[in-house]
């Protein structure tokens, strides 16, 4: 969900003459948005998955930090479009 809120914050910004700072976002395309997007959850997904076979605590703390990230992400987008 956060992923999916990300893009279409970006996607909004973009559209109202906001400009994306994230170099491998590029220029913010609809297609590069999702490939990026993907790749990034994918990788999550597994190493977390592997981290959790180890140490539960830090595939709980990963997560938590990761969201928290993507969160910050999506609140600093929705400020950027309500200026």
């Amino acid at each position: 969900m956060l992923q999916t809120a990300d893009i279409v914050s970006t996607r909004v910004g973009l559209a109202a003459g906001a400009r994306e700072v994230n170099p491998i976002n590029g220029s913010g395309s609809t297609a590069r948005l999702l490939i990026a997007k993907g790749a990034a959850s994918a990788l999550t997904i597994y190493v977390v998955e592997r981290t959790w076979k180890r140490n539960r605590a830090a595939a709980v703390l990963s997560m938590v930090v990761v969201n928290g990230l993507t969160a910050a992400v999506v609140v600093h987008n929705a400020r950027v479009i309500t200026r």
